[in-house]
């Protein structure tokens, strides 16, 4: 993020048109050149693919508010709504194949989490820079106590509601990994022709649409199938033992 942030203003400040995608991928080629095994990294991966993924929800918004002038204000009301929701569901979509083929838990409560912990973000990161900085003087010690203080409190929040998140339902589920790979690059594509038509609005009632069907065919065609994981060979007798009781 630090490197595409700095490429980013660079090109701002020099007077060249910047663009986010082309700050992103110098960003992932400079880290590639400085170690070759970093695209391998979960965590590299992830955060890009969630920078993809905020980066597409600007773009939605910025379309949604073109024509802000001509709107009513019940569309007012969801632009600014799709602006407060897409990044976050556009970041879990992103990072959901990176996910799959990881063998990482899914969750189905990532979006309102995220949106909770949204405005935490902000002031948590002030304190903590301020809390660095004054760190350096003896003489603001009152004042790194405080940022730190304040931080704490807000961080035990930020806790407290992600603790809250995973016990809830559908906290963490699991899905089968080729048929979600397949329906996600199936929904982009879908998403991607309905980007280039006129009548492009209609992709955020289609592409839903086509996500409920999908999940549906997955559902019904996985009815009755038991996936049993074993994990060393107790395991593998035990099983033995089990269906052999079991006539």
């Amino acid at each position: 993020a630090c490197i595409a942030l700095v490429l980013y203003y660079a090109g701002v400040l020099a007077g060249l048109p910047a663009d986010p995608l082309t700050s992103l991928g110098a960003a992932a080629l400079i880290l590639g050149l400085v170690n070759p095994y970093a695209a391998c990294d979960v965590g590299l991966q992830l955060s890009f693919c969630a920078t993809l993924g905020v980066l597409g929800a600007g773009a939605v918004v910025r379309r949604l508010t073109q024509s802000a002038v001509k709107m009513s204000r019940l569309q007012l009301l969801l632009c600014g709504t799709a602006g407060l929701v897409l990044p976050s569901l556009f970041a879990a979509l992103a990072t959901l194949p990176v996910q799959l083929l990881q063998g990482l838990p899914l969750s189905g409560v990532s979006v309102p989490a995220n949106m909770l912990v949204l405005y935490l973000v902000p002031p948590l990161l002030v304190c903590g820079l301020g809390a660095a900085f004054t760190g350096l003087f003896p003489w603001m010690n009152t004042a790194c106590r405080t940022f730190a203080l304040v931080g704490g409190i807000l961080a035990k929040w930020l806790v407290g509601i992600a603790q809250w998140a995973a016990a809830l339902p559908f906290a963490r589920f699991v899905l089968p990994v080729g048929y979600t790979v397949f329906a996600l690059a199936t929904l982009f594509l879908l998403a991607r022709l309905f980007w280039k038509s006129p009548y492009w609005r209609g992709a955020f009632w289609a592409v839903p649409l086509c996500a409920v069907f999908a999940w549906g065919c997955g559902a019904a065609a996985s009815h009755g199938l038991v996936e049993v994981a074993l994990l060393g060979t107790g395991g593998l007798v035990r099983a033995y033992q089990q269906a052999t009781k079991a006539g």
